[in-house]
């Protein structure tokens, strides 16, 4: 049931009818958030076939997705007090990453953390930035491939940063 609200919700959001997504994906989010007060990781592999119902088969990375795709949503929405209360799902996000992190996927896990990291960066706050893009690496082991493709997401980053301010400022000029 949750997955099928989960697809609703995207469709929504793929059509622009972002209240309608942001209210099914925080009804899907209630459920997930409710189901992990009782998960436990499972040892044993179990098939989908022998779960007993929908909501046995939440998993920790189904309520980091769920928030952060609502945080995409806020994003979306675009002004600054919707953007903030977005910004607090990506926090919750952060801390279910941190508190089931041998669960959640390596990728999974630094998409979130760079996504927040990004974020205070394109604000301006670069110290709050490098902050939250240690985190992983103080966390995990990562490999010389992940370091090189962070190295080139902070390039591309800042690249966009800048050409974005440019264009501010070319705006700016040409309406004085």
């Amino acid at each position: 049931m949750l997955s099928v609200l989960y697809n609703i919700a995207t469709i929504y959001n793929a059509f622009g009818d972002y209240d309608q997504a942001l209210g099914t994906y925080t009804r899907v989010l209630a459920q997930e958030m409710k189901c992990l007060q009782d998960y436990t990781p499972r040892t044993v592999a179990v098939s989908d076939d022998t779960a007993s119902s929908s909501t046995s088969r939440v998993r920790p990375i189904d309520a980091v997705n769920t928030l952060f795709k609502i945080f995409r949503v806020y994003k979306k929405k675009a002004n600054a007090e919707m953007f903030q209360d977005g910004l607090k799902y990506l926090l919750q996000a952060i801390s279910l990453c941190s508190k089931y992190k041998d669960e959640i996927p390596l990728e999974q896990y630094l998409q979130v953390h760079f996504a927040l990291g990004d974020e205070y960066f394109l604000q301006g706050n670069i110290t709050k930035a490098i902050s939250i893009y240690k985190i992983p690496f103080s966390t995990f082991v990562l490999s010389t491939e992940h370091f090189d493709g962070f190295l080139e997401h902070i390039n591309d980053l800042y690249e966009y940063r800048n050409s974005t301010k440019d264009i501010l400022l070319k705006t700016a000029a040409n309406a004085a």
